[in-house]
This record gives C-alpha cells, sequence and structure tokens, in this order.
C-alpha cells in the first residue's frame, strides 16, 4: 500500500559537528501507513475489496479504521512534549446526515487482512470529546477532531498504540471519507501533531577573534575645577548712579469680588468604562504587515489599551509587546499550557488548559496576582465588564469568576467541547467545537437563552455591536443577530478558520490551513481581501489601529 508522508517543519536543526540547536514548536503531519473499513454485512471479506478502495465508510454496518506511523518522529518522546493532536478527514460523502465517534483500536491489525470477524476491537470511551455530527453539507468539507489525548496515551505506552476506529455514535450516519488511494481529490486522513520545541546542549566555546582596529579617538573630557581666587585689589573710584532697581513684589491681594455668571459648559472628559473593554469599541484597521517574535506556539492575544498580551502554550509564558512599535515589554511566567487571554480593563487573565486554572496578572508590570481553579481543558476566556467566563473543553461547561477576586460564581452547562467565547453587552455566546452549535447565555445568571445551529465544528466567536460572527471548521463564518439568533449569513474563508475579531467596520478571520487572514463587510459579508501572515495562525486581535496575529508554528506574531 502507498504510504502517505508530508513533514510540515524541520523537528530540530543540526550544526555541522552534529550539535542540537533549540528549535521553535514542532508541527508533524504523520505518516498514515493504515487504513481500511470492515462491514458487518460482509463480516470476512478484507483485501482488496475494502483496504484497496478509495473511499472509508462509516455507518452503522460500517466502521473505518486508520493507524499512523510514529514510530519515528514520537520516538524517544514522552506525553509532556506533547502540545495537541488533530484528526483531519475529508468528507467526500454524506448519503444520510449524523454523528460519528472516534476510538481507540485495542489490538493489531493490517491493512490488507482485516475483516469484521477478525476487527481488534476498541477502548472503552472516557471522554465525549471526539464525537462530530456530519450534516447533508459537510461533504466537501475537512472535518477535524481533538485526538490529543488519544496520542498522549501511546506516548505514555507506545504498545498501545493500534491507530483509531471511526463508528457511527449510535445514529443512522453514512459517511465516506477519502482513503490514501483516492486520486481523484487526494485528501488522504491526516494527523497533525504539535509538539514543545527541543532544546540541545549548548556548543563549544568559539575560538578568541582578532584584535580589531583602533577605535575613533574620544570626545573631549569635561572643563577642570576653577582655580583658587586671588587677592582682592585696593577700592576704585565711586561709580556713576545705577539705572532703576526692578519692581518690587506685588501686594496683598484684595477681597473676593461677586461671583460672575456661569459659563457655557465644557465638554465630558473622559472616564474608564470597563463595558467599552469588554464589548470592544474599535476603529477603522490598515493593512502594513510587520512580524515580532514571541514565545513557543502563540495560541491567544489581546490588547490591553497600549499593549499586546500573547500566551505562549509551549513556553508556559505570557509575551507583553508594546502596540506601537512591537517591542519586547516582558514576559511572565503563568500555568501549564497558556491558551486563551482577555483583558478586564486592569488586569491580563490566561487559562492554563493542562492545570484547569486561570491566572490574572497586573496589566501594568505583569505581576500575578491569582491563580484560580475551573474546569476541565479550560480554553477561551471573555470579560463582561464584571465577571471572567472561561470554556471548558472536556467539562463541557463555561465558569464565571468574579474580576476582582477571582471568586467562583458558577458553572453552567453548554454544548460538547465549548471553544470560543464572547460577550454582546448582555448575553455571552459559545461556540461547541465538538458539535454545530452556539449557545447564548444570559450574564446576569448563566441561564441558557438559545442554542442556535451554525455550520460544522464552530471554532471563534466575535460580536460586531449587532451581530454574531462564528468561524467553523468547515471554512465558513455564520453571522447570527444577536437579539434572536436568526442565520443572517453563511460567508466563505479559508481553510480551517480560527480565531476572528471586528474593527469597527469590518471583520477579520485568521485561516490557520491557508496561513492567510480573510477581511469581510460587517455589514454584507462581502470579502474585502485575503493577506498572507505566518504559518498556521490561530488567534486574532484589534488594537483600534492594526490588526494583530498569532502565528503558531512561526513564534510570531503578524501586524497588519
Amino acid at each position: 500500500m502507498k504510504a502517505l508522508t508530508k513533514q510540515l517543519v524541520s523537528l530540530m536543526l543540526t550544526t555541522a559537528g552534529g550539535c542540537l540547536l533549540s528549535s521553535p514548536a514542532q508541527a508533524i503531519d504523520a505518516v498514515l501507513s493504515d487504513d481500511a473499513y470492515v462491514d458487518r454485512s460482509t463480516p470476512a471479506t478484507h483485501s482488496a475489496a475494502y483496504g484497496d478502495q478509495p473511499l472509508l465508510w462509516v455507518s452503522p454496518q460500517q466502521t473505518a479504521l486508520l493507524r499512523f506511523d510514529l514510530s519515528t518522529e514520537l520516538a524517544g518522546l514522552t506525553s509532556t512534549d506533547l502540545v495537541r493532536a488533530e484528526l483531519v478527514l475529508w468528507a467526500d460523502q454524506v448519503v444520510t446526515p449524523g454523528q460519528i465517534k472516534i476510538l481507540a483500536l485495542a489490538g493489531d491489525w493490517q491493512e490488507q487482512q482485516v475483516t469484521f470477524t477478525n476487527f481488534p476491537g476498541t477502548l472503552p470511551v472516557r471522554q465525549k470529546n471526539t464525537v462530530r455530527t456530519l450534516r447533508q453539507t459537510s461533504a466537501g468539507e475537512f472535518v477535524t477532531i481533538d485526538v490529543t489525548r488519544f496520542v498522549r496515551r501511546w506516548l505514555q505506552t507506545p504498545a498501545s498504540h493500534f491507530g483509531f476506529a471511526i463508528k457511527s455514535n449510535d445514529s443512522p450516519v453514512t459517511v465516506a471519507f477519502d482513503a490514501k488511494e483516492n486520486t481523484a481529490t487526494s485528501h488522504a486522513a491526516r494527523l497533525l501533531i504539535t509538539l514543545r520545541p527541543v532544546v540541545g546542549p549548548q556548543g563549544a566555546t568559539g575560538a578568541t577573534g582578532s584584535t580589531g582596529p583602533s577605535g575613533a579617538p574620544g570626545l573631549q573630557g569635561p572643563s577642570g575645577a576653577p582655580g583658587i581666587p586671588g587677592t582682592a585689589g585696593s577700592d576704585g573710584a565711586t561709580g556713576a548712579t545705577g539705572p532703576q532697581g526692578a519692581t518690587g513684589p506685588q501686594g496683598a491681594t484684595g477681597p473676593q469680588g461677586a461671583t460672575g455668571a456661569s459659563g457655557t459648559p465644557g465638554a465630558t472628559g473622559a472616564s474608564f468604562n470597563p463595558l467599552q473593554v469588554a464589548v470592544v469599541r474599535n476603529y477603522v484597521a490598515n493593512q502594513s504587515g510587520i512580524q515580532y517574535s514571541v514565545g513557543n506556539i502563540p495560541s491567544g492575544i489581546a490588547f490591553d489599551g497600549a499593549n499586546i498580551w500573547v500566551a505562549n502554550q509551549s513556553s508556559d509564558t505570557v509575551s507583553k509587546l508594546r502596540a506601537t512599535d512591537g517591542a519586547a515589554l516582558g514576559t511572565f511566567t503563568v500555568g501549564n499550557s497558556p491558551f486563551g487571554i482577555a483583558f478586564d480593563g486592569a488586569n491580563v487573565w490566561v487559562t492554563n488548559a493542562f492545570d484547569n486554572s486561570v491566572s490574572k496578572l497586573r496589566a501594568t508590570d505583569g505581576a500575578l496576582l491569582g491563580t484560580f481553579p475551573v474546569g476541565n481543558d479550560p480554553q477561551d476566556i471573555a470579560f463582561d465588564g464584571a465577571n471572567i467566563w472561561i470554556t471548558n473543553y472536556f467539562s463541557n461547561t463555561v465558569s464565571k469568576l468574579r474580576a476582582v477576586d477571582g471568586a467562583a460564581l458558577g458553572t453552567f452547562t453548554v454544548g460538547l467541547n465549548p471553544l470560543g467565547i464572547a460577550f454582546d453587552g448582555a448575553n455571552v455566546w459559545v461556540a461547541n467545537s465538538g458539535g454545530v452549535t452556539v449557545n447564548k447565555l444570559g450574564a446576569a445568571n448563566g441561564a441558557v437563552l438559545g442554542t442556535f445551529t451554525v455550520s460544522e465544528a464552530p471554532i471563534a466567536i466575535a460580536f460586531d455591536g449587532a451581530n454574531v460572527w462564528v468561524t467553523s471548521n468547515s471554512g465558513n463564518v455564520s453571522k447570527l443577530d444577536a437579539a434572536n439568533g436568526t442565520t443572517l449569513g453563511a460567508f466563505t474563508v479559508g481553510r480551517a478558520p480560527r480565531g476572528i475579531v471586528f474593527d469597527g467596520v469590518n471583520v477579520w478571520v485568521a485561516n490557520y490551513l491557508d496561513s492567510t487572514v480573510s477581511k469581510l463587510r460587517a455589514a454584507d459579508g462581502a470579502a474585502l481581501g485575503t493577506f498572507t501572515v505566518g504559518t498556521l495562525p490561530w488567534a486574532i486581535a484589534f488594537d483600534g489601529a492594526h490588526i494583530w496575529v498569532v502565528n503558531t508554528q512561526d513564534n510570531t506574531v503578524n501586524k497588519l
């Protein structure tokens, strides 16, 4: 069978002598070694009948199998080296809409020999994070599923790696995914693995260089101290009358006069309004591309009114950049695997995905003011003018914390694998990446006010003052009326759109697999431009004048 391999980035750099140098975060496109499907209705059929077919069928009767060769890329690594793993499938046909689920296979199998009879079975499901809903419109789209927990388990116990099974989730779904033998569309299954950066030993000290040329003459030194005064001379003749002296000091202030008539009132002065920070009052952006380095695997970004803050997932830090010129103002340690980031008008909040916590930093100096527990695998974060809201990916909940002291005010159930979150001035909106819905919650009490259908696997969410915009893994951006959730439009952007932001006039979208951002007119969704940024852009922010984009593979941010 044909093996499919695509290495996205070099894992390590070597010197001429073979010493390792520090490398950026690694992103691997693993080798697909085996793919097949088995059919309950023909339990003994294998080999050319199913193993060499261009499509992998999944239905109540059929199960697809995938195995990736991880022996080379992941050799010698441990589960702590893994940041994220995503399974990417191409839905070639959706005959009957429904739900699929990803499971870990429990035993060995071979593509040319596996049948329903000798199918090795699957391991028990402990998380619901691998369920995906496919609709009729999912045909001809990529389906991305988080499989980090599976790959982490394989790194812990390499002998347990037998690959994935794709099954019906107790629904009448019938769908066909591209096999690696498919030459028509050539969208074989992919396993995208992101690892923490590798830092090798320091190299030997180099030889001393030759003496450089003499420098230019230095500047003239300062004047010496005054000499000792000489002896006084004899008195001279009386001089002529001098000029009139200066005017003497002003006399005391007289009694206060009567109060005059009131003048015309002046303009109202500016004052801080945290709600404006939460709702984000924005202005028109321009496009002048500049790029700045940050930490490893940047994933979240926020603007504090003067500076840009970036969460560095693999460095366990946040970077602070001055928005005017990108100057690095500091790097601050937070929890394990920081992901989302938000500003509350005075402080910066960061989700720590592997610690199940959020960190609160003072924006002026980055001092850690507190760390507060939340749900399982916290992802995105938003501020509502008084409180902090966090999506908990594996808990299927959102947490609400009081911003002044981090006190827990509530935990509220939402859809499957909540990821993106935004505040619309009165309500909180949540993108449920494990399905096809967004939830609208009342900010006052967390009550679910509505559940609205969007495209497959909604990722991120933004508010434009009247409408809610949602990116979906299908390559679409949905526009919903914030008042009632009515779908006002669906607009095509790049592949695997992730972060989204509103600039006061337009909506900007980071296209993860295209390494671009799309600009849409908010009024009607018209495409106004596509701009190249770094590799694998994820989150995006607006500073009142410029768009900022984090590039997870390059360890950089772009300023447009």
